[in-house]
């Protein structure tokens, strides 16, 4: 589903898309005007909530500890609200801002493809975790990268 969608004056588009369902690509049935997929779409296994809940408050104490560090945002969220100026700045939003938006999303699916999207760097990183079907598998995973930013920044300002 396409969330935001900014064009530019050359004719290229900025979007922001949330997928629905993971899917595994199958052959392509068509590529011209367009590539069309045959797809399979991809059940989420049964997890353990109590082991998938506390997964997600580890994802929410690193993220607060990643913006007390100071730790950017890779991608800059796009302000609804319509600018005076030429060129539109990101929003600002305060870390308790950012926190309380995840604390309002129920589902742990959510919650780790959100967190994967807006503070992972790496595009590896990010792939990585939109490939992985389990949910507990899919914290686990962003839960090390998430350590091992954190890791970094601290071996950075030890130097």
């Amino acid at each position: 589903m396409i969330r935001v969608s900014v064009g530019h004056r050359d004719g290229t588009s900025h979007l922001i898309l949330q997928g629905l369902a993971r899917v595994e690509l199958e052959e392509a049935v068509r590529y011209k005007p367009y590539r069309v997929q045959r797809i399979r779409a991809l059940a989420t296994p049964p997890c353990d909530n109590v082991k998938v809940d506390a997964l997600v408050a580890k994802v929410r104490e690193l993220l607060e500890e990643r913006i007390n560090l100071g730790l950017p945002f890779p991608f800059p969220v796009l302000s609804p609200e319509k600018s005076e100026t030429a060129t539109p700045t990101p929003p600002s939003f305060s870390p308790k801002e950012i926190l309380n938006y995840l604390d309002s999303i129920s589902d742990p699916e959510q919650a780790a493809d959100l967190v994967s999207c807006a503070v992972l760097p790496g595009a590896a990183e990010r792939q990585s975790i939109l490939e992985t079907v389990d949910v507990e598998a899919r914290l686990r995973r962003l839960i090390q990268f998430l350590l091992a930013e954190i890791r970094n920044k601290r071996k950075g300002e030890e130097r």
